[in-house]
């Protein structure tokens, strides 16, 4: 029953390296955005602590909205969204893998910058 779930996750993992600039232009963007936070508000440092939390939560939010249109996209086109549906599996758990597929693709690299973003901001880790 596993090995099911574990083809949808290998799946998505290779429709997701097959288009790297997808997933690459979301975290890009995070960094970006919150890159220029700290440039922006320049000497104003106490400022730029106090705001920091805010401005990496927003970024983080916007990066994973911007990712969401990706979720079903691929699936709903060729059809294996209909495919999983009339499946003998549970949906919920096919669903629930391609939601930690796509956690680990967009959500998980964000978690890991964020220290490095943190850095920009003068906090301390």
């Amino acid at each position: 029953m596993m090995h099911v779930y574990i083809a949808v996750m290998r799946r998505e993992f290779a429709i997701h390296m097959a288009r790297k600039s997808e997933w690459l232009a979301v975290i890009l963007f995070y960094v970006i955005f919150t890159s220029l936070f700290p440039i922006a508000l320049g000497t104003w440092s106490h400022d730029s602590a106090r705001f920091a939390p805010v401005i990496i939560w927003v970024g983080a939010l916007i990066s994973t909205l911007l990712a969401q249109e990706t979720l079903l996209r691929t699936d709903f086109k060729s059809g294996a969204f209909d495919a999983m549906l009339l499946s003998s599996h549970s949906f919920s758990l096919l669903l629930g893998a391609k939601i930690l597929t796509h956690w680990l693709v967009y959500a998980l690299p964000i978690v890991l910058l964020t220290p490095l973003v943190a850095m920009g901001f003068a906090l301390s880790l």
